[in-house]
């Protein structure tokens, strides 16, 4: 190699030199890289299909290896989330599924999916052998509570059971019974818990509710407060029991309290509720401090209802009150009642009797104040055995004249075998006979108020009828009296002047009953309430084009008066709008016009479900009317069952 200066050598560099003199090391190093790669590509891993053999929990996806036993129980525990083989991994060798089958993760995993799995085949052991078994003994208790049949008797209606070979309550699966004295008592508790908070659900989802109130005594004098709901849920009209509350007293400041605590309770806004049901009572209709009104300074949109058939038996008492006459008469049906009821011998010497003259054997009825229908019963029962009485009365007076029994069948001839006293129950028969119908129609849950308004002026004007004529069933008395001189086999005269005397007796007792039937159902005691079946109801809009336009126009600036106003400073919007509410009311009318031949209740249903968006004042209005309650009705239903509690 030629020499170099130095100069030479520094300008030329190192790396010059190393190019000049060493071509084929250059060349050499050049190579390296491209060994390396090839290297790598030969040593590159794949999946091998031997692994899912050698590793049951292995599952290979997308070119991803994923742990079957950690991806399940990676939906308990959410820390196995981030594990590389729940995400999916790569890393293709042998060694990657060791550790991982090593590792902490992994065995919790194991740990949780065995869990899993015996939890599972208990739970299928359950339902398959346990759960039908388990059923039958909560529908035995469940029987039991409403047959008022003591728990003791449990144990012993299961093996009844048994012994009658049930199919799923057989000797192989009493292991599965429960036999705990208080297995009964527990399944009970168990489902009225469950029967609770479907029921308070059910109410939290309707937009409004009406609240039924009543106080009683339960068999231990124990005061309670029977809490019914009227509510809408799945398209029907719904009452719902809420609540047996045990109170000091019956205040109205009690009552109120119960009332607003029971809603704070669930949650449920009292501004939602639009309205208050009870019976006439001071304490819960007094004008000053009652409890309607406490409820409607918590809320002024709350309609305070009088139960229509609390108010209907009033009517027949009060009309009733004045005429001296048919307090005897009264006094008469209770006589003859514990005459008979309280002597074997006697019943059954007039069961004797009824059957020779083939007649069918009635129990004499007592008339109470407490029971709405008891006196139209014991009425009618006189009256269809009136012979048979008469008849076995006399028996009584001729077989024993100077005993106890006999002068008291003596005494009540004298007061009941005449034309006055048979007039008299015939007259009552057919009076209290429709009003009796119509409290049957009253004590329907479904009662609506075009119903009540129809029915009490229909009954109003059928009552006025019986001013000036007979009642069916009197003018049958005079006609045989006057043709036989006897009824039904008694001799019997209806003079002229007996006549006279109950038509004198029948216009009073006529007139009474419609100055109460003007009292105790005005138009007024509806409140907003009839202006809302004015324009909700279908039958109240006119056939002609221009009477559409025209209807309810007053009943609804009266609505939008009562409603478009808030309850409270809480609220702050109004239930309705009142300019939505005038423009859209129009298109509403026709709507009605179109669903002509719905009921109140069904086009109201239907207003909620389907026009909802499109009337959604009405829709609001609509719900209010099908929760207000005209009838406490529910809650006197809930006393008979108090005696059980």
């Amino acid at each position: 190699m030629a020499q170099k200066s130095i100069a030479d050598f520094f300008v030329a560099g190192p790396s010059q030199q190393k190019r000049s003199g060493d071509t084929e090391n250059c060349s050499t190093t050049t190579k390296k890289p491209k060994k390396d790669t090839e290297s790598n590509s030969k040593l590159q891993k794949n999946f091998k299909e031997k692994w899912l053999q050698d590793f049951d929990w292995l599952r290979n996806e997308n070119d991803r290896m994923h742990c079957i036993t950690c991806e399940r129980a990676s939906s308990t525990r959410k820390t196995l989330k981030n594990n590389a083989f729940v995400t999916g991994s790569k890393n293709y060798q042998r060694s990657a599924l060791v550790r991982h089958m090593r590792s902490d993760d992994h065995t919790l995993a194991k740990k949780i999916v065995t869990q899993q799995r015996y939890f599972e085949a208990a739970t299928s052991c359950v339902k398959g052998k346990f759960m039908p078994v388990l059923e039958a003994q909560i529908r035995t208790a469940t029987h039991m509570a409403e047959r008022n049949i003591p728990n003791r008797q449990y144990l012993g209606l299961i093996d009844l059971q048994i012994s009658n070979q049930s199919s799923v309550l057989t000797e192989a699966n009493r292991s599965c019974i429960l036999s705990n004295h208080q297995a009964a008592q527990k399944m009970q508790e168990y489902s009225a818990n469950v029967l609770r908070e479907l029921t308070i659900t059910r109410i939290i989802q309707s937009p409004f509710i009406g609240i039924m109130v009543d106080e009683s005594l339960d068999i231990a004098t124990n005061k309670k407060l029977v809490m019914f709901c009227k509510i809408v849920h799945g398209g029907k009209v719904k009452i719902e029991f809420v609540a047996n509350i045990p109170i000091q007293d019956g205040k109205a400041e009690t009552v109120y309290n119960c009332i607003v605590n029971w809603l704070q309770e669930i949650g449920y806004d009292i501004s939602k509720v639009s309205g208050f049901g009870s019976d006439g009572a001071s304490v819960m209709f007094g004008k000053i401090s009652g409890v309607g009104v406490r409820l409607q300074r918590k809320n002024p949109r709350i309609v305070h209802i009088w139960c229509s058939a609390h108010r209907l038996s009033l009517v027949s008492y009060w009309a009733a009150k004045d005429i001296p006459f048919l307090k005897s008469v009264n006094e008469m049906l209770i006589a003859i009642f514990n005459f008979y009821h309280f002597s074997a011998p006697r019943y059954n010497k007039l069961k004797e009797l009824t059957s020779l003259m083939g007649k069918k054997v009635k129990r004499f009825k007592k008339p109470t104040q407490v029971r709405w229908l008891s006196m139209s019963d014991a009425v009618s029962t006189c009256f269809d055995c009136y012979s048979v009485l008469i008849l076995g009365l006399e028996h009584e007076v001729a077989s024993s004249p100077h005993s106890e029994g006999g002068n008291k069948a003596r005494g009540i001839l004298k007061k009941i075998k005449n034309i006055k006293f048979l007039m008299t129950l015939a007259l009552l028969k057919d009076i209290l006979g429709h009003l009796d119908l119509v409290s049957k129609v009253f004590q329907k849950d479904n009662l609506d108020i075009n119903q009540l308004k129809t029915i009490v002026a229909s009954t109003s004007l059928v009552i006025s009828s019986y001013l000036n004529e007979n009642t069916p069933t009197v003018q049958e008395v005079v006609d045989q009296t006057d043709e036989h001189s006897e009824w039904q086999g008694i001799p019997i005269c209806c003079s002229l002047r007996d006549r006279i005397a109950h038509r004198n007796f029948r216009k009073k007792y006529v007139n009474n009953l419609l100055g109460e039937f003007s009292k105790r159902f005005p138009d007024s005691s509806l409140g907003v309430l009839h202006d809302l079946n004015i324009v909700l109801n279908p039958s109240k809009l006119p056939e002609s084009v221009s009477g559409i336009k025209e209807h309810g126009l007053g009943s609804l600036e009266n609505i939008i008066d009562f409603y478009n106003t808030c309850s409270d400073e809480n609220e702050t919007q109004p239930l309705v709008d009142s300019g939505r509410m005038k423009k859209t009311f129009l298109q509403f009318k026709h709507v009605v016009n179109m669903n002509r031949e719905m009921d109140v209740t069904e086009f109201c249903l239907l207003v909620i479900k389907d026009y909802n968006e499109l009337f959604p004042d009405f829709a609001t209005i609509a719900s209010i009317l099908l929760t207000c309650p005209l009838t406490s009705v529910p809650c006197e239903r809930g006393f008979s069952l108090q005696k059980d509690m």
